[in-house]
């Protein structure tokens, strides 16, 4: 069973995972807060992107700031963070959930895949492809990294996607089980608004879930 509690700032949250913590047969990594479902960039904004409102530049933009925010998750350069508690198996998990969710990818670029990298980048790569266009004539889809970024071909099919969603986020929890408890207390899996659309009948499948709203 999948416990969680959720709430709003200095609500009181923290406080009942800490009680549930408690408990016997519970696996619990503490107040670190579990937030890949709805964090900006998260499952949810893949669920807007990829099946309510599927788009061929949305979509495949929304998995690569999706893999962009997991990989940050797991770590940056030498800061660990899930990287500290799973090795690679995280970020394994988020490959393979990719490959689950997509059909295939190419060599693809567009204006926000350059914003992305930064306003100096942005405006190095625009200034390149004037230069290549008014002197060479061959400007036309040529930015820095055109030939190396990549951009994903989306599977818009809705059971794909929440089957593929619920193994990912059961592999997620699993991993976080690291006592192999009967049951598993996160904290902030779910957002303290809008709840349904993680635990209802037509939302995010997180499963069989118990939430204490802290309010």
């Amino acid at each position: 069973m999948v416990y969680t509690s959720t709430g709003f700032f200095n609500t009181g949250s923290s406080a009942v995972t800490d009680i549930v913590h408690e408990c016997d047969n519970v696996s619990c990594l503490g107040r670190y807060e579990v937030r890949f479902l709805y964090d900006p960039d998260g499952v949810s904004d893949l669920q807007y992107n990829i099946i309510d409102n599927p788009n061929r530049h949305n979509s495949s933009h929304a998995v690569k700031r999706f893999k962009r925010q997991m990989e940050m998750l797991d770590h940056v350069w030498f800061i660990k963070r899930y990287n500290k508690y799973f090795g690679d198996e995280f970020i394994n998990l988020v490959n393979h959930y990719i490959d689950e969710i997509t059909i295939d990818k190419y060599n693809g670029i567009w204006h926000y895949d350059i914003y992305d990298k930064g306003k100096f980048y942005y405006v190095l790569s625009r200034s390149y492809n004037k230069i290549l266009t008014k002197v060479y004539g061959i400007g036309h889809g040529k930015d820095l990294g055109s030939d190396k970024e990549v951009a994903y071909i989306c599977n818009s099919d809705r059971k794909n996607f929440l089957n593929s969603t619920q193994d990912f986020i059961y592999g997620v929890i699993n991993l976080m089980n690291k006592e192999n408890a009967e049951n598993v207390m996160l904290d902030q899996l779910v957002p303290s608004s809008n709840i349904s659309r993680f635990i209802g009948s037509s939302g995010i499948p997180v499963g069989k879930i118990h939430s204490r709203n802290a309010r």
